[in-house]
C-alpha cells in the first residue's frame, strides 16, 4: 500500500502565517484485497475553506491537520 503525500506550497505557508491548520484527506481503502496493489494520493483540504475557518475551530470528520502529520511522519515519507 502506498500513499503519496503532497508536497507543502506557498499557500501553506501563508495558512501557517495566520495560525490556521490546513486538513489532509487521506483515501479509503475500498476493498482489503487489493492493498498490496493499492496506491492513491492524499488531497489537501480547499485553501479558502481553511482561511475562513475560525482558529479554534475544529477540522471536519476524517480529516487529519497536514502540519502535524508531515511532522511525525516525515522520516517515513519514502518507505
Amino acid at each position: 500500500m502506498t500513499i503519496r503525500m503532497p508536497d507543502s506550497s506557498i499557500s501553506d505557508k501563508v495558512l501557517k502565517c495566520f495560525g490556521k491548520k490546513r486538513g489532509l484527506i487521506l483515501p479509503k481503502i475500498i476493498n482489503e484485497q487489493d492493498v498490496h496493489s493499492f496506491y492513491a494520493t492524499a488531497i489537501k483540504e480547499n485553501f479558502w475553506k481553511a482561511l475562513f475557518r475560525s482558529r479554534n475551530e475544529q477540522l471536519p470528520l476524517n480529516v487529519i491537520d497536514y502540519e502535524t502529520f508531515m511532522k511525525n511522519f516525515k522520516g517515513m515519507r519514502d518507505l
